[in-house]
Parts: C-alpha cells; structure tokens; sequence
C-alpha cells in the first residue's frame, strides 16, 4: 500500500504552494465567479467549502460537535459533508467515487504520514489533494469486508483550526439569517429570544407580570423565564392559560429548594403554580444552599444531589431539559467530576459587552451546553451593583449610553437596546430580556430584520476586554 512521504508541516506548505499558484493564475475568474463566504484570515475570500457543507448545515454542525464531545482536546480540523464525493484522482477504483452523500467523523489523531485508531498505527492511503483551496486527505483502514475510510477537509493554510470554531465561521460568514431557535443537546428546540420576569410582581388586584407577559405574547415571544424565588409562577401561569403549543415556560429549582427530595417537590410545586403538567425547562438556579459560608463543601454536595434530582425528573419526563443557573467553569467542571449522567443542556449566566465570562463560555461550548444570557442590558437600577452605589452604577445606563453602541444604533437605524440583544443573539446565545414596558417589550422582540456585520461585532465584544463590569450576582466565590 503506497505511503504518503513527508512530514504533515511539508505536506500543508506543499498545500500552500499549489493554492498561493492556483490563486496567482485563475484570481481575476474566482473574483468574479465564486458564491462561497470568506472564512479565515489565511484563506483568499473566493475560498468555497465541500459542497456539503452547504446542502446538510444542521448535519455538519452536528458533526462537529459529536467531534468536540469525543475529542475535547484535539486540535485538527474536521470532517466536511461532501455530495457526490467525485474528487479526482482517486487511485484506487471506488474511492468516493459516485456515492450519494459521504459523511464519516474521524476519531484518529494524526501525525506524520500514519493514521492512529485505538492505538493501532495504519499507514496513509492517499497524498494530499487540493480542490479549490481545501486539502483532501484520504485515509483507508483495510479488512475484510467493509473498511474503514475517512476523509477530512480543511482549508488550506488552516489545518490547526477546530473544526467546530470553523464551521461556525462559515455559517456566520455565509447566512445573514438568523434562525428563531436553539437545538439543545437532546435536540430539542427553544426559542433564542424569550421574556425574563425577574422582579416583575404579581399582588392582589395588581399583577406587573401577568400584564408584561401578555404584552410579551402579542409581541410575538414564545419562552418564558421565571423562577419559584421570583413568586410569579402563577402569574405567568394565568397569562399563558390554554397557551400550550408553541409556548415554553422555564422555571428553576431556588437554594432553599435544593437536594434531591426537596428539588423534585419544588419542581412539582411550580408545575402547580404554573398550571402545567410539563417544564420545558428546568434549572438550579445557584450554585449554593442559603447561610453557609462560601468556602463550605455543603455547596458542592448539594450542587451534586439536587443535579440527581434534575436528571429523574428528566427520566419521569416532567420536565423535557435541564440545566443550570449561575454556574461558573469551575462548578460544572465539579459537576461532572462527581459522577452525572446526563450533561446540563443549559447555563443561564449574566452576560453583556460589559461582562463576557471567556473560560465560562469556552466550557459550555466544548460541552454542548447553550449559554442563555440574563440581564443582556445590564440589570438596571435593579442590580445588585446599582442598589450598593445608591443607582450611581447603572449597568442598563452605561449600556445604552455607551458611545460604541450608541454609534452602531446610528448606522443600523436600530435602537441601543436592539443592538445589545443583537450582539448576544448572534453569538448563538439564549436571551431573555425584561422589562414591563409594552412598548420596550415589542422594541425587544423586533431584533430579526436586521444584522450586525463582524466589524460591529468585535467593536462592542471588545467593550468587556477594556471595561469588564458585573452587576448581578457573583458566584465566583462559591466553592
């Protein structure tokens, strides 16, 4: 069986090679003809990913995340969908060639010119080759029968990107639509954009919540946040009354309420108030149990129980995901390490351009979990921040203010709160905005017309790196 000679280092310069050549030959026809996005600084803006890529994006996404799953620490790029797979020379007679869809996820580690599965070293079937600036690499593990084949693209010049970090590219690069829903880990679909209700009051003969959650409906919103602490289960309850399809309610398990019996009757207990028989949602909502010290490992123990509790209401299907509330890197990195079976489906953090917790959101993203974003305009006069400096420190005015986004409000004709909720949606984040304004409820929810361009997008992203600013609660502290 021939070998692949060379180093993977000369292999990729010899990818370079044939791509900076092809470039200077055919630049002014891949100008003028080529409909693929531009993805990474390396490659020229006429660069075209496998076809598949195109036809099957959920497929693909999935792909990549089923990578990062298996594979948390690898480094390479990945497998692309392909149709058709008829990328010639293929030497060996059916190669690819003629199949319908080719889709094969690689759990080998690469180096040099061999194929490493399970430990067991097989050699490269196939040199590189390069198809409109991405490298093919073909590598075959011969037996009896079906073999195993594997075929990896990556553009060339970029072999070190993760392939999940890069498709993501693509797909911001290549679609300026945003889709009104979130696929969690056990593939059901919430809505990205919901209504938070927190401080919103439900008294007698007075009910704030009830009014905003009415408002909310009629502004299109279909995810509903509230909480058993908030006590407005059941306002949200009596607005959403006969409202069961295409409307989702999350509610969550409060410090009081946690370890595993008391968090499974909590669960119940807010069904009750909700008037409802399932939670689509249901979330620990902080990290610790109530008057013990931060430093206290009854935290941990009852992080840990009350997630047990979590994963058999999820078995009883009382509940259709789970997840949590408030958890930093370091709580979830526990959580898994004290022995789960099913991995939190959601974390639903503060986060704004004043306050992007970089190791939280790189956790929840290795792992599958989606980041649903709590006070995205910075919590008001409400926050913990603003009531300690007598309203002097104002996160919802330094936001709105703020000259960057007040410039970028100009230039898209939105308002700043728009291009706050904007910014979070298109990081793929969960976001639930509050207010009990009809007005500002409508003004929340009219966010899919427009797009904020990748400049826009790293101005204000860069806002936290210069001015990082919590102003909700802190759960660093908690051990």
């Amino acid at each position: 069986m021939p070998k692949c000679f060379g180093s993977f280092e000369k292999q990729s310069e010899v990818a370079r090679g044939l791509l900076v050549r092809r470039a200077e030959r055919k630049s002014s026809k891949l100008q003028k003809g080529s409909t693929g996005p531009s993805l990474l600084a390396p490659c020229p803006p006429s660069m075209e990913a496998p076809n598949g890529n195109r036809l099957f994006p959920e497929l693909a996404m999935r792909c990549f995340e089923l990578e990062r799953i298996l594979k948390p620490g690898r480094c390479s790029s990945t497998i692309a969908i392909n149709k058709r797979a008829q990328f010639l020379p293929h030497i060996d007679s059916g190669a690819g060639a003629g199949q319908g869809i080719s889709l094969i996820v690689g759990l080998g580690d690469y180096s040099g010119g061999e194929l490493c599965v399970e430990n067991d070293s097989h050699d490269i079937r196939y040199k590189p080759l390069e198809f409109n600036g991405w490298t093919q690499r073909h590598w075959t593990k011969p037996f009896q029968g079906d073999r195993f084949s594997l075929v990896w693209f990556t553009p060339a010049g970029c072999e070190n990107c993760p392939g999940l970090e890069m498709f993501q590219k693509i797909l911001q690069a290549g679609s300026s639509r945003l889709s009104s829903s979130l696929r969690l880990a056990n593939g059901l679909e919430l809505p990205r954009l919901g209504m938070g209700t927190w401080q919103l009051d439900d008294k007698d003969g007075s009910s704030t919540c009830e009014t905003a959650v009415t408002a909310a409906l009629k502004a299109g919103c279909q995810l509903f946040d509230t909480a058993s602490i908030y006590k407005n289960e059941a306002a949200v309850g009596r607005a959403l009354e006969g409202k069961n399809e295409g409307v989702f309610v999350t509610s969550k398990c409060s410090p009081y309420e946690m370890g595993f019996d008391k968090a499974q009757e909590a669960c119940r207990k807010s069904l009750e108030r909700l008037g409802r028989n399932k939670l689509d949602l249901y979330l620990i909502h902080w990290p610790g149990v109530p008057k013990k010290p931060h430093t206290s490992p009854l935290h941990r123990r009852a992080r840990h129980e009350t997630w047990k509790a979590m994963e058999e209401l999820y078995r009883q299907h009382l509940v259709r995901a789970i997840g949590v509330s408030n958890f930093t890197a370091s709580h979830l990195q526990q959580l898994i390490e004290d022995g789960i079976e099913v991995l939190p489906m959601v974390n639903q953090i503060e986060l704004h351009p004043l306050y992007q917790p970089a190791e939280t959101i790189e956790f929840c993203r290795k792992h599958g979990i989606i980041i649903e974003a709590y006070s995205p305009l910075g919590g008001g006069s409400a926050s913990n921040r603003a009531r300690a400096s007598d309203g002097e420190i104002d996160g919802t005015r330094l936001l709105l203010t703020h000259p960057t986004v007040q410039a970028i409000a100009k230039e898209t004709g939105k308002t700043s709160a728009q291009v706050l909720l904007r910014w979070a949606l298109q990081q793929d984040f969960m976001v639930i905005p509050r207010s009990s304004k009809p007005d500002r409820i409508h003004e929340n929810f009219d966010l899919f017309d427009f797009q904020l361009s990748q400049e826009q997008m790293h101005t204000i992203s860069e806002m936290g790196k210069a001015e990082g600013q919590k102003f909700c609660w802190d759960p660093k502290g908690v051990s």
